[in-house]
């Protein structure tokens, strides 16, 4: 008896193809690429671009389907491949995402010129898999607390970078400092380590958003750090001297704490509330000036320098980013 079923198990390992009890029957890498169609202006530069740096763009969260099987009523069963913002990298969130569809072919080439601008801005390192555009959005938790996104909100998931459409104007030439400000602070935020020092070269009471007249009787009544941020609304009505004259006082007046600006809500009236804040402030300005022109901007700041040197290795050495 022994031998009849060892040579039945023979015969069906003989009719056996192992390649394809190998191979698996769904690649869902393969619903990440973008098929070309030089009939569709919108649909071949989708293709260009994902050719030149190897990310797709999509304007719908479905981006394919898997056959699945016949039913009883004769119709074709399928399984669809979505875009899921919520799932993270060992979690998945108890949320629901809403889109509001971009559909204009216009505004999806201006997405694209988007995306392109920030692809030939960023350092590898930084692409996200995949990038998703909608013209709005909306997160809704279990509690159905709605979160809105819009007018070029972003979302930065697992592996897919939302964006919304219908940018002010004005925002849009920002756009790729912004998504890379935005991907560097998360890469970032896996370094606990690094970052622990970062937090600590500063003096915890120093933060809080505390008044600069109180921290320091350097500062002037009145004193605030906006005019030291690019794209601050008095630059036209100042030479470029003047500026030079205006951004060096304010460095030279917050450089001593370790700070590059003050509180992002009030304008810089204050300190910056928390470290975390603090670390945003410092990729702004890293993302602005190439580092021999920020060490020359701060040098008379020890403490900037300081920081400076501990993101820098996170960013270029870590991370593989060259700034």
């Amino acid at each position: 008896m022994k031998n009849i079923m060892l040579f039945i198990l023979a015969l069906s390992l003989l009719g056996c193809d192992k390649t394809e009890k190998l191979t698996p029957s769904v690649r869902y890498d393969r619903f990440y690429f973008i098929v070309d169609d030089t009939t569709d202006a919108v649909q071949h530069r989708r293709f260009e671009l994902y050719e030149k740096y190897g990310v797709p763009v999509y304007f719908n969260d479905t981006i394919g389907r898997i056959y699945i099987k016949t039913d009883v009523y004769g119709d074709s069963v399928f399984k669809y491949e979505t875009l899921d913002m919520a799932w993270g990298f060992t979690s998945y969130e108890k949320t629901t995402y809403r889109y509001v569809y971009m559909t204009d072919s216009i505004k999806q080439m201006q997405a694209l010129d988007i995306a392109e601008s920030f692809l030939e801005a960023a350092e590898t390192p930084l692409y996200p898999f995949n990038i998703f555009v909608v013209t709005s959005a909306e997160k809704v938790d279990e509690r159905d607390a709605s979160t809105p996104y819009k007018k070029g909100e972003f979302i930065i998931g697992y592996r897919t970078l939302l964006l919304t459409g219908d940018w002010p104007k004005n925002k849009i030439p920002t756009m790729p400092k912004l998504l890379m400000k935005g991907l560097l602070k998360t890469k970032i935020a896996n370094f606990p380590d690094q970052l622990e020092v970062f937090n600590k070269v500063s003096e915890k009471a120093w933060y809080g958003g505390i008044g600069w007249t109180v921290l320091t009787k350097d500062a002037p009544d009145g004193f605030y750090t906006s005019p030291i941020r690019e794209g601050w609304w008095g630059e036209k009505n100042h030479t470029p001297e003047q500026l030079l004259y205006i951004r060096d006082s304010i460095r030279r007046i917050i450089g001593p704490f370790g700070f590059v600006d003050g509180d992002s809500k009030s304008g810089g009236y204050m300190t910056p509330n928390n470290a975390t804040e603090d670390m945003e402030a410092y990729i702004t300005e890293m993302l602005r000036f190439p580092p021999a022109e920020f060490k020359k901007l701060w040098a008379m700041a020890p403490l900037v320098i300081k920081k400076y040197d501990i993101l820098y290795d996170i960013i270029s050495n870590k991370l593989g980013v060259q700034l």
